[in-house]
């Protein structure tokens, strides 16, 4: 009940055709959230369980976390690789026409 009560106040100044782009926008978090927490979480799981054999238990988990972090911040550089290529750079204002 809070999400649409939060949604409601968020949107209620814009204009409608302005309105979903930021109900998804506020909501982008969320959704984020729950892929961007459990992926390292498996990651650093199934790294740690496969060192767990060969090291102490406070190494294997040391691996996982370094595996879980290296694989978010190549993630992070890749997103960032993607936004620069993808977005485009504002064209110039037209010079305006000299009098006559």
């Amino acid at each position: 009940m809070a999400v649409v009560a939060f949604i409601a106040a968020l949107t209620s100044g814009l204009r409608t055709n302005q309105q979903g782009v930021a109900g998804a926008l506020s909501q982008t978090p969320q959704f984020v959230g729950a892929i961007g927490v459990p992926g390292p979480a498996a990651i650093l799981t199934a790294r740690s369980a496969a060192l767990a054999s060969t090291t102490t238990a406070k190494l294997a988990t040391l691996g996982g976390l370094h595996a879980a972090t290296l694989t978010a911040g190549i993630v992070c550089v890749g997103a960032l690789l993607v936004a620069l290529t993808l977005l485009r750079r504002a064209a110039p204002a037209p010079e305006p026409a000299p009098a006559a």
